[in-house]
């Protein structure tokens, strides 16, 4: 796949069904896409290009929210180290808080975490050599990483 038709194919999501609901998880969720890619395609995507695209499906979902009853809602964008992922998602209202069981960095740029991804070394994977076996952690008590996210609190625009 090229470059052109991966970003072709992400901005698609300009049109994708919102979930919105009562509970912040289900909307989080329901509303979630993830992006994985090879290094190969990351060598081929600008940072600019990528976090275009995603502003793009970010303007198209804010301008969504009426469509739905909604006048408010949070886009926010991280990279899943686990997963090796670019996620992001909408959420309605203006929370204080993103639906992460984790501390939240949310000072972030979308360009940041873009770069992040794209430079991530773990795009294909975590070598089976770098993980450790769980019983290796017990009785160690560590925090709890910190998450960097970007956030834009997104107003229904008015008709």
């Amino acid at each position: 796949m090229d470059a052109n038709v991966f970003l072709a194919d992400i901005q698609e999501w300009t049109d994708t069904d919102l979930v919105f609901s009562s509970i912040k998880n289900q909307e989080a969720r329901g509303n979630l896409c993830c992006i994985s890619i090879s290094y190969d395609l990351a060598q081929q995507i600008s940072t600019s290009a990528l976090a275009g695209t995603l502003s793009i499906i970010r303007d198209s979902w804010q301008k969504r929210l009426a469509e739905y009853g909604k006048s408010t809602g949070n886009f926010y964008a991280y990279l899943d180290e686990q997963a090796s992922q670019l996620r992001f998602s909408l959420i309605s209202g203006v929370e204080s808080s993103l639906p992460f069981g984790c501390p939240v960095d949310d000072s972030a740029t979308l360009e940041e975490i873009v770069a992040n991804f794209l430079n991530w070394p773990y795009l294909e994977g975590i070598p089976f050599s770098e993980l450790r076996e769980a019983h290796e952690d017990a009785g160690r008590e560590e925090a709890l990483p910190m998450v960097r996210v970007y956030r834009a609190v997104l107003e229904a625009p008015l008709n």
